[in-house]
């Protein structure tokens, strides 16, 4: 009787752990989020998505838009996003991250991050244009090219 007692015990002890370092980790993640703006880049990637589509479809009325603009919540993209996050960092680790992004180099990271970002996808694309031309005019040289 005092084993099963002893194991009932443990068994509750254990998962009461688990379930206080899941929500401290849980709370370390939505810190590091907003600390980072993730929440807030996601959001305006996704206006962005919305202004590019309206420009294409400029029959659509705007009352279409602005209602479906109403699903971007940040709230909902950082709960998508924190599943992500607990299953590649450990809490140690995101707790690292939040020291490392209240210092200064940290602050510069996340203002300069979105224009690293942009100019990085514009040297990939003008990298991968490049590329693309060499392997065209060695396949048009070499006459493996049908046209």
């Amino acid at each position: 009787m005092k084993a099963k007692l002893f194991a009932l015990f443990l068994l509750t002890t254990v998962t009461f752990s688990f379930a206080q370092t899941s929500e401290s980790k849980t709370a370390a993640i939505h810190e590091l989020l907003n600390l980072t703006g993730s929440a807030k880049m996601g959001i305006q990637v996704g206006q962005a998505v919305m202004n590019s589509m309206r420009k294409s479809q400029p029959d659509v009325p705007e009352e279409f838009w602005e209602e479906s603009e109403k699903e971007f919540n940040a709230e909902n993209l950082i709960e998508l996003i924190v599943p992500i996050y607990d299953d590649n960092y450990s809490e140690a680790e995101i707790n690292g991250l939040i020291a490392f992004y209240k210092t200064t180099l940290g602050q510069k990271v996340i203002s300069t991050l979105p224009i690293v970002v942009s100019q990085s996808m514009e040297a990939g694309r003008q990298w991968g244009s490049q590329l693309s031309f060499k392997i065209y005019k060695r396949l048009k040289d070499k006459k493996l090219l049908k046209e």
